[in-house]
């Protein structure tokens, strides 16, 4: 997520301001302090008991779960894997207090056929219900990075608070 997030922030600077990062990974935490050194760092999403006051919500969880490289064999759960599981953390703090009128959620293409219960596909279905539960709607797209392995394609997850009234689709970001 910190390359999304670093591109958004360059192209768009002056519309957003970074007011917290969650990053439990060592290393991802070092870059994000230097590139973004003004900006407070959770190292764990379980640590974080409500969010800063913001509009917009850019997320991305473990992708352990959900990727199809190196895939599990059987019916296995993408919240049967503890780090996909970190998804219940998010879904806590965005429930507590003032809720972002905005949430991007990004992970890798496998999201869309990961199972949850044995049934392909029913996490990305669970994900969009967690998401009406919390008052947002939305749409999700696929963006091919052009590149395979670690940065292959991502699925974008685009809600609103029902209510927020925003311009057009929030997906016509290229074809």
């Amino acid at each position: 997520m910190s390359r999304w997030c670093k591109l958004s922030v360059e192209k768009h600077g002056r519309r957003f301001r970074l007011v917290q990062l969650v990053e439990k990974d060592a290393t991802a935490t070092e870059i994000l302090k230097r590139t973004f050194p003004n900006v407070h760092i959770v190292n764990d999403i379980c640590n974080v008991h409500k969010l800063e006051p913001c509009r917009l919500l850019l997320a991305g969880f473990p992708c352990k779960g959900t990727s199809t490289m190196n895939m599990v064999t059987g019916p296995s759960d993408a919240l049967d894997n503890l780090q996909t599981a970190m998804v219940h953390h998010l879904f806590r703090v965005i429930g507590r207090g003032q809720k972002p009128q905005v949430i991007l959620l990004e992970n890798v293409k496998g999201i869309l056929s990961a199972r949850k219960d044995g049934k392909k596909g029913e996490f990305m279905r669970w994900l969009i219900r967690m998401l009406k539960d919390l008052g947002y709607s939305g749409e999700w797209k696929v963006f091919s990075s052009g590149v395979e392995a670690m940065s292959g394609d991502r699925v974008f997850i685009v809600c609103r608070l029902e209510g927020f009234r925003g311009k057009g689709s929030l997906l016509r970001l290229g074809h």
